[in-house]
């Protein structure tokens, strides 16, 4: 097994190569990086040599300089890329846009390929390459939070509907702001409680949490260590922005509790259960901020 960074033109592709025999070329889709193939390059028996890539804009490749993102560009990089790998007519398997690149390169090269295998595939490269052309301009716009964090909720052996349009919501149907909302409001709550209870005691007592809603906060909490060992374990980082909603939905309802009714807010007249709903509190907003860390998203402490 072998990985090297090939420059082709104005981009430096990260290639793993490994085994020897007819090559077979796995092309990733949206979103995704050769991570997705790792179990097919494993599987694959002797006869066989395997070549994984990242495409421009994705995992360890480097755009050494910008250009539009179209089919006919990741179509031109792995042109380039097989000919520095001295690669003829490799078997091409390709997922999602990865298929419709593979299509693109063989109907510019007729012979390039010995074999042609896609998945999920787009039918129709005169709508699909528009579509990524609009997705390049206005992923500049929106930011790397919603691109990092929609991509990541999805399954990398799944098709992704990225909805850019939901992606600059803001609003509660955005679950990047919906996550990112919940961590704000816990930030504020310790301001809060620092104003009305500038003494509170040095130890919570977090037997007086007793409503359902600060139950499921603490239930959220007690699963996150096994989310992060199963995501890593099966390669799927999606299990964390799955995670991040489910705990942001129990910070939110913990929150309505207390704005419908006063008593249940977490900086209440009593110290001692101030304390520990305020502890219930900072656990929950270092859980969130270490796992929007994890996954290369902002936590921010006001929206």
């Amino acid at each position: 097994m072998t990985e090297q960074r090939v420059v082709v033109d104005s981009c430096e592709s990260w290639v793993e190569v490994v085994g020897e025999g007819i090559p077979v070329v796995l092309v990733h889709g949206l979103g995704a990086s050769s991570v997705l193939w790792n179990r097919i390059r494993d599987s694959l028996g002797p006869g066989y040599q395997v070549v994984l890539l990242d495409l421009r804009g994705a995992g360890e490749t480097r755009e050494l300089e910008r250009k539009e993102l179209s089919l006919e560009t990741w179509a031109d990089d792995l042109a380039g890329l097989l000919a520095a790998l001295g690669i003829e007519r490799p078997v091409l398997v390709g997922h999602s846009l990865g298929a419709s690149i593979a299509l693109k390169y063989v109907l510019s090269h007729p012979d390039g390929a010995r074999a042609l295998v896609l998945i999920a595939a787009d039918a129709n490269l005169s709508n699909l390459a528009p579509r990524m052309l609009t997705a390049s301009e206005l992923i500049d716009r929106v930011g790397s939070d919603p691109v990092r964090y929609f991509y990541l909720l999805r399954s990398p052996d799944t098709t992704i509907e990225f909805d850019l349009e939901l992606a600059v919501t803001q609003g509660n149907e955005n679950p990047v702001y919906y996550a990112q909302y919940a961590h704000a409001r816990l930030v504020n709550v310790e301001v809060t409680a620092t104003e009305r209870h500038p003494a509170l005691p040095a130890e919570a007592d977090v037997s007086l949490l007793t409503q359902p809603w600060e139950l499921d906060v603490a239930r959220q909490l007690a699963f996150w260590p096994e989310v992060v060992e199963d995501a890593a374990r099966l390669l799927e980082p999606h299990r964390v922005p799955y995670y991040v909603q489910d705990l942001a939905t129990a910070v939110h309802r913990f929150y309505h509790a207390g704005n419908e009714t006063s008593e249940h807010r977490v900086v209440v007249d009593d110290p001692q259960l101030t304390r520990a709903r305020l502890e219930l509190c900072r656990a929950a907003r270092h859980t969130l901020k270490t796992a929007l860390d994890l996954i290369g998203v902002s936590a921010p402490e006001r929206m």
